[in-house]
């Protein structure tokens, strides 16, 4: 039983990875393009914390500064004027 749950771990952090790599694309195509936002609509299955606890980790593990805000099922993000 032991094993099943290390392998359930081990997918899950898999999953959390591919994720973050996900989310720093966006981010990467945000900066590229500029001044401009990103928007992100949630589906059904997703909570709007836990992707913008997301968009904020994989924000900081590529050293950006974001600022990241929500209005209905979307999420907002932005490159953080310094």
């Amino acid at each position: 039983h032991s094993h099943l749950t290390v392998k359930s771990s081990a997918r899950s952090s898999r999953k959390a990875r591919e994720r973050q790599e996900l989310y720093a694309g966006f981010i990467a195509a945000v900066k590229q393009a500029g001044d401009h936002v990103g928007v992100l609509v949630l589906a059904a299955d997703e909570g709007l914390r836990s992707v913008k606890v997301t968009l904020r980790r994989a924000a900081t593990r590529a050293g950006i500064g974001l600022v990241i805000w929500d209005a209905g099922n979307e999420v907002y993000f932005k490159l953080a004027s310094e």
